[in-house]
């Protein structure tokens, strides 16, 4: 809720940044049917003349297509670029705002760098979050929709196997995310103590210096470090299991598909540009 009221005066610039991506999104998709085109006039028995015809109008739009949608990611990533800055900055006016408007006792009980640390964290994790919703969670989402559409004027059965993959990864990539949230708190937690640690005891360097106390500092802020050692473990791990699972998932999927389309092409139900697209 918070970064979204962030982002109500930029509304402007997200639509632009949104149609933009969403136009070459959909662009990507369309590419593929002009390979199928392509490679279906080749397997054609189309007289020359013809056929070098439609070739070359072919090889124009799969062309043409890659320098448009070169052009509009372009103009989207300056634009974001533009964006951003201005939008964590009213990210960290509004943490530093509120951090001050605590009661004192919130200092007296957590080390500064802490709280240093966990202001940096909202900040970052404000721009992860529209990052990650818009140049990877839109473009996830209009490529499915149109994927599932064009295919489903080529191969309504191609079409439910994709919607029956989409369902059982989503599915599964909701639950396991929420088992994995706990311990990408965990890292977040600990990350926040060993790193609150450091810069305290660095704004505390002329004590540590004059008490001859850096070995034991060392030795207390390894300890903070081993465990968020132990916590980053944990959460890594888990995230290249998902990622290994998707990859197992993708490959489930085109395995199937190439066998689906492999005997509708031997039943004289598709043709050859369907292995391209």
């Amino acid at each position: 809720y918070i970064f979204l009221e962030k982002m109500k005066p930029y509304r402007g610039v997200l639509l632009l940044i949104v149609g933009l991506t969403t136009l070459s999104n959909i662009l990507n998709i369309a590419q593929p049917v002009f390979y199928k085109k392509f490679f279906d006039a080749i397997a054609s028995k189309a007289s020359t003349g013809d056929l070098v015809t439609q070739l070359v109008i072919y090889l124009v739009a799969i062309i043409g297509i890659t320098f448009l949608r070169w052009g509009l990611t372009t103009i989207a990533g300056i634009t974001w670029s533009k964006f951003v800055p201005a939008y964590t900055r009213d990210l960290a006016t509004l943490a530093f705002a509120t951090l001050h408007r605590h009661a004192y006792s919130l200092f007296t009980k957590n080390l500064s760098g802490s709280l240093s640390r966990k202001a940096h964290r909202f900040i970052e994790s404000g721009d992860r979050i529209l990052d990650n919703l818009l140049w990877n969670g839109l473009s996830l989402i209009v490529s499915i929709v149109g994927v599932i559409i064009v295919v489903s004027f080529f191969s309504p059965i191609l079409s439910g196997v994709i919607i029956l993959w989409v369902i059982i990864y989503s599915l599964f990539a909701y639950y396991y995310n929420r088992y994995k949230s706990r311990f990408d708190s965990a890292e977040a937690a600990a990350d926040s103590e060993s790193g609150g640690r450091m810069v305290d005891t660095i704004a505390n360097a002329a004590n540590v210096k004059l008490s001859a106390n850096l070995s034991f500092e060392k030795d207390e802020f390894f300890e903070y470090t081993k465990r968020q050692e132990r916590a980053g473990r944990k959460s890594r791990l888990l995230s290249e299991i998902l990622e290994s699972t998707q990859w197992f998932l993708m490959n489930v999927l085109e395995g199937a598909m190439l066998f689906i389309i492999f005997f509708q092409w031997r039943a004289g139900k598709a043709t050859v540009g369907d292995f391209v697209l």
